[in-house]
């Protein structure tokens, strides 16, 4: 990745008024990165090729939405999750093609495809005091992939009108047991119709800016509901797709700095003025003076001088001393007697307290979860040897051959089951840090796909009928599937981690070689790869047990399958961390 180029931008605005207001100060930083080539193919595959192929590489912001010349006493907000502790926004995607999936802590907020993907997004302000005058409120979101070019999707932000629940929405469900109205967040009782703002989208890596002042302030002062917005594509019929940055989303070096912001300049309410009370004038008090003692020698009397005090408190008023003059002789001369000057006491009055001057510096630089800098090998599986010591084997009349380094697997003639190669042991002691690499490519795909999985539960070597759900834990981590069926209409070949989490979509019918790299680094980040390219992150606590390779069902006709080839399966532990 190219070093960031840092740089500041301070703007000063000084507002001077009447007494009893003070000078309000802002202060804004920014960090600039540059900028990332947006061009792709046209594919209907959105994460085959994602434009560059590095998500650290980012635009900004021309200028900072909401910033102008705030009135005076405004205050700008900037709400991101994550950043100075902010953990208020919480958002996710709705799929129709995967009506029961919730995908509330995936990296990306989709939206597209002919009204089939659309987002929730909301955030928590709490912290801005009811009553204030919102004076402009922007929604920022970061624009990361996109299904190709041309590319052009108006997307809409529309009032949602009923509460849902990130970790539990999904295109049927506004929460558990809670459906919408119309699925999908389409009812007239789950959101507005017409949207509060929208924006057109044309290219990838850079911003986009919904102006929702009127909404936040309605949520902020009451009248209004604050259940976030609904981001939908407008033109009911434009099959593009666009993925915006979500607030789950980590870049590869840990960045989180593409996560959705609201920016929010506001006037807090008023604060009552406290009345002034009297106080009592001191009596003066008599301050005895010190007289002068005459001596032999003629000298000069010093004069009492009045110093500044080193506060603005009331001090008393300083009482000249008699002067005597020189005498010739060593003749006493008479004293001086003493007399009483009293000393006034200056009477305090109430003083104007300044405004307490307000300061906005959103820092850049926060501290990070440490990414792994080093990997070392703890299991290599190269397919040399054909005895494929360690492994687990059930062919039940399918074939298998580990030949040049490759294995490969295949039934000859029509059966109803595939060959199955199988260990549970790979990630014991693997804790929270890992990194699993595959490389495979498929042949003559057929109605019947083959896959290569990782499971949280052993394998036990069991197959169950192709109409019955799999076991619990089996193919939940990570699962590679290849299926063509002209006759059903099914064209699949997809990676998908953690049940379409993090999703790769490849070309049905392909037959090239695919790397495929997964990583799991601090804090359950798990991260996929494909063919040396970021897909995306989640984060997650379950750990893997098993891996498989091939078909563990069972076919109700026999039938081909599709071919399968692995070149390498490699397992490695992290050496060394670093930010």
């Amino acid at each position: 990745m190219k070093a960031p180029v840092l740089w500041m931008r301070l703007l000063l605005i000084l507002t001077l008024l009447s007494t009893g207001l003070g000078i309000g100060l802002f202060v804004e930083q920014q960090c600039l990165h540059s900028k990332a080539q947006a061009y792709q193919d046209a594919s209907p595959y959105p994460n085959q090729y994602i434009g560059g192929g590095d998500r650290d590489l980012l635009d900004v912001h021309s200028g900072v939405p909401c910033a102008g010349t705030p009135e005076p006493g405004a205050i700008l907000v900037v709400l991101q999750q994550g950043i100075d502790g902010y953990t208020g926004a919480t958002d996710t995607t709705l799929k129709e093609d995967f009506p029961d999936g919730n995908f509330g802590d995936v990296w990306y907020l989709r939206v597209g495809f002919e009204h089939e993907d659309s987002a929730l997004i909301r955030f928590d302000l709490s912290s801005i005091p009811p009553g204030s005058r919102i004076v402009c409120a922007v929604l920022s979101l970061y624009a990361e992939r996109w299904s190709g070019a041309p590319f052009e999707l108006r997307v809409g932000a529309y009032l949602v009108k009923r509460p849902w629940i990130d970790r539990e929405a999904t295109w049927l469900w506004a929460q558990s047991g809670i459906p919408w109205q119309v699925p999908g967040c389409n009812g007239l009782d789950d959101r507005e119709q017409t949207p509060e703002a929208q924006v057109t989208v044309r290219y990838i890596f850079r911003w986009y800016d919904f102006d929702l002042t009127r909404l936040v302030d309605g949520w902020v002062n009451g009248w209004l509901p604050n259940y976030g917005v609904s981001l939908q594509a407008i033109d009911k019929w434009d099959p593009d797709i666009l993925y915006f940055d979500s607030a789950d989303d980590v870049s590869g070096s840990g960045s989180i700095e593409n996560r959705p912001k609201l920016f929010i300049l506001y006037v807090p309410p008023p604060t009552p003025t406290p009345t002034a009370t009297q106080t009592s004038t001191a009596t003066p008090t008599a301050t005895p003076t010190e007289t002068a003692t005459p001596t032999e020698t003629a000298t000069p009397t010093a004069t009492p001088t009045a110093t500044s005090p080193a506060t603005a408190l009331p001090t008393p008023t300083v009482t000249p001393t008699s002067t005597f003059t020189e005498t010739p002789t060593a003749t006493p001369t008479e004293t001086a007697t003493p007399t009483a000057t009293p000393t006034i006491t200056a009477t305090p009055t109430n003083t104007p307290t300044p405004a307490p001057r307000r300061l906005y510096l959103p820092l850049t630089w926060n501290d990070y979860s440490m990414r792994c800098a080093q990997w070392g090998y703890t299991f290599r599986e190269e397919f040399d040897e054909p005895a494929l010591n360690g492994w687990y084997v059930s062919l039940d009349g399918g074939q298998q051959q580990v030949s040049g380094g490759i294995l490969s697997q295949w039934t000859q003639p029509y059966i109803d089951r595939f060959p199955m190669l199988w260990r549970n042991d790979l990630f014991v002691g693997a804790g929270d840090d890992f990194a699993f690499e595959v490389r495979f490519r498929y042949s003559d795909p057929t109605a019947y796909g083959t896959t290569i999985a990782l499971n949280s539960a052993p394998f036990d070597g069991n197959r169950v009928p192709a109409a019955e759900l799999l076991p619990p834990g089996i193919e939940d981590i990570l699962n590679i599937h290849h299926v063509v069926d002209p006759a059903g209409n099914v064209y699949r070949f997809d990676i998908s981690l953690f049940k379409g989490r993090v999703i790769w979509r490849g070309t049905p019918g392909d037959t090239n070689w695919h790397e495929v790299r997964i990583t799991l680094e601090q804090e359950n980040l798990y991260t996929l790869y494909v063919d040396g390219l970021l897909i995306g992150s989640v984060r997650s606590s379950v750990r893997p047990t098993s891996v498989y390779i091939g078909n563990p069902t069972i076919q109700r006709w026999p039938g081909p399958w599709t071919r399968l080839y692995v070149d390498y399966l490699r397992i490695s532990r992290c050496l060394r961390w670093a930010p």
